[in-house]
């Protein structure tokens, strides 16, 4: 088993100048900041733009979606449902800071170390420099930021109407969003979210989310949930993806400890599990 990319809690490699003498002057100084708070090396962008990150692989595309769905009117009901259903989603605060962590991630008989800091979906440092699936990893840091994060912050929840479809006596009532261009749907069981569809590109797919977390009285979070994909034209099943989720309570709020994932398609089986270790809040 190999180990590589090894960080310090927080404090993600940067290829500014500025930042890394900053950082190595922190090593043997307390560098206070101006307003008197002091600051931890690393915090902070640099100022020649080396370290700008990249857009959001996962929640930009989504609240740019939201933001274009033509706005039709619905059934009352059926929008009280998926209000009282949104509602019961646990999130962070609207004023919610973030957090930083170490990172250790198991693939395939390897093992690799590196850091997070995070304050949001969009406003994150990641480094694990020698992952060699770094879109994967980004992808499963921001969705997971993203649907915890306040949903004024993420801004992802689709504005148009809603009306019932069927009853489902194991996943519960399907509501339809009307005007949505990916035809998305949910099922709904005990105000909670059990089923989700959408199609886009080429491609359809379910999820079925079969078990939640209650992370604070009466605000859930899925655990436990698999994603089916499908070829729109052959309708063909190309992959399949289950994630298996595990929060730690700190600070009053419910933090990521683990996201364990398998998928699996006509090549075979890939199985990886990321840890979030010795979390701090910022």
């Amino acid at each position: 088993m190999t180990t590589s990319g090894s960080a310090i809690v927080g404090e993600a490699p940067s290829r500014c100048p500025v930042t890394r003498l900053k950082r190595w002057l922190g090593q043997w100084f307390d560098l206070g900041s101006r307003d008197g708070a002091g600051s931890k090396a690393g915090q902070g962008r640099c100022p020649l733009g080396f370290d700008t990150p990249k857009e959001s692989v996962f929640v930009e595309k989504a609240a740019r979606e939201a933001a274009e769905t033509q706005v039709v009117c619905g059934d009352a009901e059926a929008g009280r449902l998926l209000a009282e259903t949104r509602a019961a989603i646990y999130h962070w605060p609207k004023d919610f800071k973030g957090f930083a962590c170490r990172l250790r991630i198991l693939a395939g008989g390897d093992e690799w170390r590196g850091s997070l800091r995070a304050g949001g979906s969009r406003n994150y440092e990641l480094a694990v420099p020698s992952f060699p699936h770094q879109p994967w990893l980004r992808f499963q840091i921001e969705e997971f930021l993203a649907h915890r994060e306040h949903p004024t912050v993420s801004r992802m929840a689709s504005p148009t109407g809603v009306v019932f479809g069927d009853d489902d006596s194991v996943y519960g009532r399907r509501i339809d969003f009307l005007g949505d261009k990916m035809g998305s749907w949910y099922r709904i069981r005990d105000r909670k979210l059990t089923m989700i569809g959408r199609s886009y590109a080429r491609q359809r797919f379910v999820i079925t989310i079969d078990a939640h977390e209650e992370c604070s009285p009466g605000r859930y979070a899925s655990t436990y949930y698999t994603a089916y994909y499908w070829n729109l034209e052959s309708e063909k099943l190309n992959r399949v993806e289950a994630f298996m989720d595990d929060y730690i309570r700190l600070g009053g709020e419910s933090l990521p400890a683990r996201r364990r994932y398998v998928e699996t398609t006509d090549s075979g089986m890939v199985s990886r599990s990321v840890e979030f270790l010795d979390h701090e809040l910022l």
